[in-house]
């Protein structure tokens, strides 16, 4: 059977054009017209084809394929549905030829050109933007500024001037997506940024984000050495944060640092400036820490520059202080408000000893182990008491360089170190280095004459001259023994 062939239609169905909610398969409804070598239609029956799309009129590659085993032609005329069972995956962005085979015969010639109406396989809008044709808009690198409804108003096109909000929408549109979907979702599976934002020229901001219930900016990085969120600035802030009711700048961690700030130019890792430098401890997070480190001279500068009492202060829940730094340098560490530790430039090691039968006792006093009342101290008053505890330090002004119990006992005692402590040289003359001990002068001490008697009744050594028959106070190395 020799056959020929004339188109007479060919036709798109494309059914994603007509809502972007629905996905419907690329088809191609096509009719034709079969005749024989009589130039009369085909006997009526059902016939084998074999339906080819091609790049080229002749030869080319074949792009797509399908067959139909029974298609049925009545009066010469048939119709067929391309891509039923094979769907037609083609961009349609060049000419397209279709071949024809019936039976065992050679594919039919010439082969039809599919005209334009195949192309709508692209989306109806496809060179268009909100309905407005994109030969209408400006030039690549300009955004429009949406409406309340969410789309481009007329307004906006060049024939006016471009201005206001870009991509802005006030309500939410269950239409173009849903409350819990991001409405814009922006994604780069290369290198460069997913979203940069940038003002040039103006005073805004690159980027802003604002939620009323909710994070205004979150930032997540998959990678372990990559921040989830980066500032960077050549001259000003990298990242600033402010807030009217709560925290500026928060940071948590459940593995590792809450906060975290290096330096590697400049001498500063952290900078507090008044009433905002805070550092809190969130008890849902009990092994979050603040670690800082410099590469140059200073970790931490804490200046107070506002008139105020010290340098440094903290406070616990109930408004107590926890540690505080005095313009002098002096540091002191509270428990529930009661200072227990002190830090100065003193030069001796003190702890606090309530004293028995005193109300005050002054500074350089040579003090004893109370045998009557255990934990106390009592004034010396004899010669070579080896219950000797050591000197009430501050004396001539010269504080401990350690305290504990501060304020919290009758004086602070020397244990070791140099203080300041009361002599009587009246038992014999006092040079550097002589060993000193208790005297029968109450709360002095005196040389060591006697060495046998000595033994455990050391008080230390004196570091100053005290002539014979006077008494004053000279700084003494504290060495009990």
């Amino acid at each position: 059977m020799k056959l020929k062939h004339y188109l007479l239609i060919s036709l798109l169905i494309l059914g994603f054009v007509l809502t972007a909610q629905a996905q419907y398969p690329h088809i191609i409804s096509y009719q034709g017209m079969l005749y024989g070598t009589n130039e009369q239609p085909v006997e009526e029956r059902n016939y084998k084809m074999v339906f080819t799309i091609y790049d080229e009129p002749e030869n080319g590659n074949a792009l797509w394929t399908e067959t139909f085993n029974e298609v049925l032609v009545a009066g010469g005329q048939f119709s067929v549905y391309l891509g039923g069972t094979n769907p037609i995956e083609l961009p349609f962005d060049h000419p397209y030829f279709l071949g024809i085979k019936v039976e065992n015969e050679p594919e039919l010639q010439p082969r039809s050109f599919l005209a334009a109406t195949p192309f709508s396989l692209k989306a109806s809008d496809a060179n268009t933007i909100a309905g407005i044709p994109a030969s209408d808009v400006p030039q690549q690198g300009f955004l429009f500024p949406l409406g309340v409804n969410g789309k481009f108003p007329s307004d906006v096109l060049p024939s006016s001037s471009v201005s206001g909000n870009f991509l802005k929408k006030h309500e939410p549109d269950t239409s173009r997506g849903t409350y819990t979907a991001p409405m814009i979702l922006v994604v780069n599976k290369g290198d460069g940024d997913a979203i940069t934002g940038r003002n040039i020229g103006g005073t805004g901001r690159g980027v802003v984000a604002r939620s009323d219930a909710n994070d205004g900016v979150v930032g997540w990085s998959g990678c372990s050495d990559k921040s989830g969120v980066f500032g960077h600035s050549d001259n000003g802030f990298g990242v600033t944060g402010r807030s009217d009711n709560n925290y500026a700048v928060f940071g948590a961690s459940k593995t590792s640092f809450g906060g975290f700030f290096r330096s590697d130019n400049d001498h500063l890792d952290l900078a507090l400036g008044g009433p905002v430098g805070r550092i809190n401890t969130d008890p849902d997070l009990p092994n979050s820490n603040l670690i800082l480190s410099s590469n140059n001279d200073v970790t931490i500068r804490l200046d107070n520059n506002g008139g105020g009492n010290g340098i440094f202060e903290i406070k616990n829940s109930g408004g107590n202080n926890v540690c505080t730094v005095n313009e002098e340098g002096d540091m002191a560490l509270f428990c529930e408000g009661t200072k227990i530790i002190e830090l100065g430039k003193g030069l001796d090691y003190a702890e606090g000893f309530d004293v028995s039968g005193e109300n005050k006792i002054s500074a350089g006093t040579v003090v004893i182990i109370d045998s009557d009342n255990p934990g106390k101290l009592a004034v010396s008053n004899k010669q070579y008491d080896n219950k000797v505890a050591g000197i009430v330090a501050g004396a001539n002004g010269l504080g401990s360089g350690v305290r504990l119990g501060a304020g919290l006992f009758d004086c602070d005692v020397a244990l070791a170190g140099r203080v300041y402590c009361k002599v009587d040289a009246s038992y014999g003359e006092v040079t550097p280095g002589a060993l000193l001990t208790t005297s029968a002068t109450p709360g002095y001490a005196m040389v060591v004459k006697d060495f046998s008697k000595a033994h455990g009744a050391i008080l230390g050594k004196a570091m100053e001259k005290l002539p014979q028959g006077t008494k004053g106070q000279i700084l003494v190395l504290v060495t009990l023994q």
